[in-house]
């Protein structure tokens, strides 16, 4: 993982209680739209796994703990290119 060896000591702990952390997966990406607070962006429209009931669906942004691949799946089925700051896209 790391490009060379560390001492235990030059280490950061990036979360110590991970056991008691609620995490959630992601089940699929089923739409995308711009960002109400920041048009820049673009949010997902979230289906989380183990909650079948749309009403526990989210908008999350990219930088939410969404995993990339979901993502690049989610683009490479919509047969749209993923975006960037320079590409025009439309919006679902």
């Amino acid at each position: 993982m790391l490009g060379r060896h560390y001492a235990p000591s030059q280490l950061k702990l990036v979360l110590d209680d991970f056991d008691e952390t609620e995490t959630y997966e992601v089940k699929e990406i089923i739409d995308h739209k711009l960002d109400d607070q920041d048009p820049e962006k673009i949010v997902y429209h979230v289906k989380w796994k183990n909650y079948p009931d749309p009403k526990w669906d989210t908008w999350e942004p990219e930088s939410s703990s969404i995993e990339r691949h979901y993502v690049k799946d989610y683009w490479e089925n919509t047969m749209l290119t993923i975006p960037n700051n320079n590409t025009k896209y439309r919006s679902g």
